[in-house]
């Protein structure tokens, strides 16, 4: 949200961008996997306007700003905010920046680096005459994308893919068994999750 507020100062695609993630479950992607969704791990979302919707909080304050709900719910809408691969948006940029800082045993970059990315983006208009984040020099994009292509793998890898769908395959049987309901997956933290999983008879 604070990427898109930096180069939009757009309200709208701005909370579009702070809500993406409201409707994130516990095991996050992994939940993804076990609706099927192994290739876009976009499933999870389709809670988002309801989540929204049942906040008093939120409709206070979107319709004290005379916002619909349907200009915030869906961050696809939005291609500063979401963009197919190898498209640049703000989603992107955010989880390859903090990746890049924590997902490796080898930092990437430091937020020096960082910054010196952040500081050359720009909003452009692409191919399709659509805006798009974008850098304003071929060297600095150069560099982000030599880094960035390391951890591309690691997110596609069998470990990767294997570890998200064990624990698909747990939640789906707690499931089947009554053991977990799919609200629970949105209502309830981690830890107690992982305890009843932990602490059941199976």
């Amino acid at each position: 949200a604070l990427i898109i507020w930096h180069f939009t100062h757009d309200k709208k695609q701005t909370l579009a961008g702070l809500f993406h993630d409201i409707a994130t479950p516990v095991f996050k992607h992994c939940i993804d996997f076990m609706n099927g969704d192994s290739e876009h791990q976009e499933s999870t979302e389709e809670r988002t306007e309801s989540i929204i919707k049942n906040s008093k909080e939120i409709m206070f304050l979107l319709n004290r700003d005379n916002i619909k709900i349907e200009e915030v719910s869906d961050y696809h809408i939005y291609p500063i905010a979401d963009n197919d691969t190898p498209k640049l948006s703000a989603d992107r940029f955010e989880y390859t920046f903090a990746n890049g800082l924590s997902f490796s045993k080898e930092k990437l970059w430091d937020l020096d680096t960082i910054k010196k990315f952040y500081e050359d983006i720009c909003i452009v208009k692409n191919e399709e005459n659509i805006e798009e984040l974008a850098f304003k020099t071929p060297e600095i994009c150069e560099q982000y994308i030599s880094l960035i292509s390391t951890l591309w793998p690691q997110w596609i890898s069998n470990e990767d893919r294997v570890t998200l769908q064990f624990f698909a395959d747990i939640v789906k049987s707690m499931n089947v068994k009554k053991m977990i309901s799919i609200d629970d997956l949105y209502t309830y933290p981690e830890k107690y999750i992982i305890d009843k999983i932990s602490n059941c008879s199976d």
